[in-house]
């Protein structure tokens, strides 16, 4: 039986939250320096924090008054600090310019710092290509559940056909591809209908299939290379539909990045929705408005999908800028077995890597290093496969974090 999805072409607004909490340490580990203190009054869109390092800004998503900070739950799992908002519901805002200014490249990027926007393009600095001759705009989804790409299209096409246009003149690209799953027959028909004035962007219609989402295979499949760190390395740049419509949103709103479009789902009694949502909004929140709960005894939440997602213990958890999605299962947890060499997770494996041999050698650096822990993309087809249930993919990801602090 299909899942029923309410409102695909829909998207739900709770955008109403009672309190919001932005946290000052992100999933990267990424701190950031409170500007405003406990009583001040907050304007929506105004910069409440920034990481200095990175020029990175982050937006207070309401108008409301500054409470005292209080510790939450973000989706890797952590706990860390928070600034709270209390929401007084006037939506008043600092005004900006709605006029679309042209850019260079230069400031182009500093100004999705700036504004927030967390992406590729941020990384042109850093690996300085010679020169990008494509920008791929991946819709294909690796998850499971998850349709928020889908509504993002199908509501505003012409917007984000626009900026992938913008975005190839400010950073001299000079070809754009949208790879497509070749079952989405509607989004295919959608963008068909209006790419014909965007003479230097196309559509690649890709057989979907689970690996085929990650970006290594997606570019060996399309461009025929590989690359070892970025695809920058082979003058190719990738993105999301999410991204390109908060860009659309900054360059033509001057609207920095404080919502989310996402997609929530309870498998059980097949329901999703596709919501717009506050950054910083609870969890717990969104649930009870929708009553998602409905037919769970005991649920359990994983945060950003079923394969590269985290399970989280609580739904007290905050939405943040990189989340996508959030499922409602029912926690069927079952105790981890000891490892059985059965090589499912060296056959799954779409980067080539031996994660039981890695796990194996977690204590010896030396060795994880030679047996490339770097490489790993944490896809989480190991932990999918693994018929002990070991979370291969956290151990890997924490083992990768180590070599990294060496």
């Amino acid at each position: 039986m299909k899942q029923k999805v309410i409102g695909h072409e829909q998207i739900k607004n709770i955008i109403k939250p009672e309190f919001i909490y932005i946290p000052l340490t992100d999933i990267n580990n990424q701190n950031y320096k409170s500007v405003v203190k406990e009583g001040d009054y907050v304007s929506k869109n105004s910069i409440i924090g920034t990481n200095k390092d990175k020029s990175f800004n982050i937006y207070s998503p309401i108008s409301g008054y500054v409470r005292k900070n209080i510790y939450k739950t973000i989706s890797s799992g952590e706990v860390v600090e928070c600034l709270t908002i209390e929401n007084d519901f006037k939506e008043k805002y600092l005004r900006r310019s709605k006029t679309t200014p042209s850019y260079s490249e230069n400031k182009f990027i500093k100004k999705l710092s700036k504004y927030g926007i967390s992406s590729n393009f941020n990384d042109l600095p850093k690996y300085n290509p010679p020169k990008i001759k494509h920008l791929l705009v991946n819709t294909i989804s690796f998850e499971p559940f998850v349709t928020c790409s889908e509504v993002l299209i199908n509501n505003f096409c012409e917007e984000i056909l626009w900026t992938i246009d913008y975005i190839c003149e400010v950073l001299n690209i000079s070809k754009a591809i949208i790879a497509l799953g070749d079952d989405k027959r509607n989004l295919y028909t959608n963008i068909s209908n209006h790419i014909g004035t965007y003479p230097n962007i196309s559509i690649r219609k890709i057989k979907e299939e689970r690996p085929i989402a990650l970006e290594i295979k997606l570019i060996n499949k399309i461009f025929g290379v590989r690359y070892k760190n970025s695809p920058l390395e082979k003058g190719i740049i990738t993105t999301d539909i999410s991204i390109l419509y908060a860009i659309f949103e900054m360059l033509k709103y001057d609207k920095p990045l404080t919502e989310k479009i996402i997609t929530i789902t309870n498998p059980i009694i097949k329901e999703s929705y596709n919501i717009k949502v506050k950054i910083g909004t609870s969890v717990s929140e969104i649930i009870d408005k929708l009553n998602l709960y409905r037919k769970l005894k005991k649920p359990m939440l994983i945060m950003d999908g079923l394969f590269k997602g985290k399970s989280v213990s609580t739904d007290d958890v905050i939405i943040t800028s990189d989340i996508n999605s959030v499922t409602l299962i029912e926690n069927h947890y079952q105790k981890r077995l000891p490892c059985i060499n059965c090589g499912k997770c060296i056959k799954v494996c779409p980067v080539f890597i031996l994660p039981a041999l890695i796990i194996k050698n977690k204590d010896n650096i030396n060795r994880v290093q030679k047996l490339e822990i770097d490489k790993c993309i944490g896809c989480g087809l190991c932990s999918y496969i693994c018929p002990s249930k070991i979370e291969v993919r956290e151990i890997l990801m924490s083992i990768r974090e180590k070599v990294k602090e060496k």
